[in-house]
């Protein structure tokens, strides 16, 4: 074999060797990228359908799936999911999602109970607000003379405050019509003088109705009969009556 053979048939192996390191580079090259790639795409899931489970429940079963449980701070009242178990959750189920991602639930905190208003010291008005607010009215209303409460404030109430409201409907109250009116006993004022009695009764604020029935204008004016009689018990609410002879 010549010089010149030689040399041609070293430059062909090294020709063929840097080929094959070559395709040896490229292979290595693809299978990181697809190794990349993978990590950089992740394996995707079917998010679990966790309505009705609890917490803890919920947790197991999103970790096993490779997805990470947040918990909404924000819980919301329910009439159909007991209080503790998921209502609603973010991705919903069956979507597809990459493995490593967040699955963000909602907590029930079970039916809302209403508490029926504490009422007592309130007016009727202000009354009827608050119960509106807790969605409820007012029932019967029924009025005394009290000296605990100034007039239209409220006494008492049933159901007391601080109940459930449930199903009950109404809320009856008891309302203060103001202290009751002292009773004095009626002096005896016929045979007096008018002008006399009229002042006394002006002095100590009662109610005075005169009657003049006629009679001799040159005697004085003077009280002939009175209502209530002498010794009736009266209150200064009602009126005195008086018939006199003449002004």
């Amino acid at each position: 074999m010549t010089l010149k053979s030689r040399v041609q048939k070293v430059a062909l192996i090294a020709v063929l060797a840097g080929c094959c390191f070559l395709l040896l580079g490229l292979s290595m090259a693809a299978a990181a990228w697809i190794q990349i790639s993978s990590v950089v795409k992740g394996r995707e899931v079917d998010v679990p359908d966790l309505y009705g489970m609890s917490l803890d429940q919920a947790r197991e079963r999103a970790e096993s799936m490779g997805l990470i449980l947040v918990q909404d701070p924000n819980s919301v009242h329910s009439d159909v999911v007991a209080e503790g178990q998921i209502l609603f959750q973010v991705p919903q189920p069956h979507r597809h999602i990459k493995s490593g991602r967040r699955l963000e639930v909602t907590v029930s905190l079970g039916p809302e109970i209403k508490k029926i208003p504490n009422l007592t010291g309130e007016s009727v008005n202000f009354a009827g607000i608050l119960l509106k607010q807790a969605e409820t009215v007012p029932g019967q209303i029924a009025r005394i003379p009290s000296g605990l409460a100034p007039k239209g404030r409220i006494l008492a109430q049933n159901p007391p405050g601080g109940s459930e409201l449930g199903l009950m409907s109404g809320v009856s109250l008891l309302v203060s019509d103001g202290p009751v009116a002292p009773y004095y006993v009626t002096p005896n004022l016929t045979g007096k003088s008018y002008p006399l009695v009229k002042k006394f009764l002006d002095d100590n604020d009662f109610r005075v109705v005169v009657k003049i029935k006629g009679g001799d204008p040159s005697q004085v004016p003077t009280v002939l009969r009175q209502y209530p009689q002498a010794g009736y018990p009266i209150q200064k609410n009602h009126p005195i009556t008086l018939e006199i002879n003449r002004e």
